[in-house]
């Protein structure tokens, strides 16, 4: 038998059942545990590279902060940053406090924007500094990358299981699509899918 064709039938297999399918928290942290130092997120234009600890610990300290201001199981949380790191940053950080993401583009319109914010009832917006006077207002609450404690980051435990206890049905992320009759609809997935 080929390699290729052993490792398109081991990744075939599916849970048995009563077994939890792995979620993309569990891959992570396993990652993040068998091999530290490998690269894990390579900025826009191969500029930045994080390593699996550096992401890891970086997200470890976004989800200390994001359960302080209230999130948790099922809330969702706005992404509203460039392409960048950050925004891989802050996915992984929301899913390790427990929440669902949801990927906001600074290029849409500010109806829009405020449209989606409100229809998934965002706990809070992850942004950067520059794009955060650009958000609409609203009941969130605003979380800066940039303005986050870095002592925060550097006391998050890198090595050990800071995700909160998340199985296959949480919510992980929503994500709008354009909607046939004007307003956009949200689209909820599961960790499971």
């Amino acid at each position: 038998m080929k390699p290729e064709t052993e490792l398109i039938e081991d990744q075939s297999k599916t849970p048995m059942r009563g077994e939890r399918p792995a979620t993309v928290l569990q891959l992570v942290e396993e990652r993040s545990q068998a091999a530290p130092d490998a690269v894990a997120v390579i900025g826009p234009n191969g500029t930045g590279r994080l390593t699996y600890r550096e992401l890891n610990r970086q997200a470890n300290g976004l989800a200390r902060h994001l359960r302080k201001v209230g999130v948790k199981a099922d809330c969702v949380v706005g992404v509203y940053t460039e392409r960048t790191q950050g925004a891989v940053i802050a996915a992984l950080a929301i899913l390790k406090a427990g929440g669902a993401y949801l990927p906001l583009d600074p290029a849409l319109p500010e109806q829009r924007l405020s449209y989606m914010l409100e229809d998934a009832r965002v706990t809070a917006v992850v942004s950067s500094s520059a794009l955060r006077s650009r958000l609409p207002r609203g009941s969130w609450e605003i979380v800066s990358l940039d303005d986050l404690n870095s002592d925060e980051a550097a006391k998050a435990d890198v090595d050990g299981q800071t995700a909160a206890d998340v199985s296959p049905e949480h919510l992980a992320y929503v994500i709008y699509t354009s909607g046939s009759k004007g307003q956009p609809k949200g689209v909820e997935v599961t960790h499971a899918n």
